[in-house]
């Protein structure tokens, strides 16, 4: 659900799963297809994830470009780890969107509270 300030759209995310012993390809990556800002995506996976989002997209004069701006946390866990305790990592991911003909195109480059960064390039909608 989108909330709109002026012309912002805030758009909260929420995230949680739980597993014991997943294979790789079964874990829950941090942040979804999103993505944790400051690592690649799914590059944090666990059997076990909680994780929460705030996406604001401000427009630039009525054309195509729109500033974004991403504050997440989350813990991702496997095995006998708690997803409760500690580390949590907080992360930061700005950047611009252009709204092509074809598709919106997002040039971000995120920050994480574990001292990753890493540049978020996106075309379209993923699923």
């Amino acid at each position: 659900m989108d909330f709109h300030l002026g012309a912002a759209t805030l758009t909260p995310r929420v995230r949680a799963g739980w597993g014991d012993g997943l294979p790789l390809q079964n874990q829950f990556p941090l942040g979804g297809n999103e993505g944790f800002p400051g690592h690649s995506t799914e590059g944090v996976r666990g059997d076990r994830e909680l994780f929460g989002s705030l996406q604001g997209d401000l427009p630039l004069g009525g054309g195509p470009l729109s500033l974004r701006a991403l504050l997440a946390a989350g813990r991702s866990a496997i095995g006998t780890e708690s997803v409760l305790e500690d580390p949590w990592i907080g992360g930061v991911r700005l950047g611009v969107g252009i709204d092509t003909p074809l598709a919106v195109v997002r040039f971000e480059y995120g920050f994480a509270t574990d001292e990753s960064d890493n540049l978020f390039v996106r075309v379209g909608k993923w699923f």
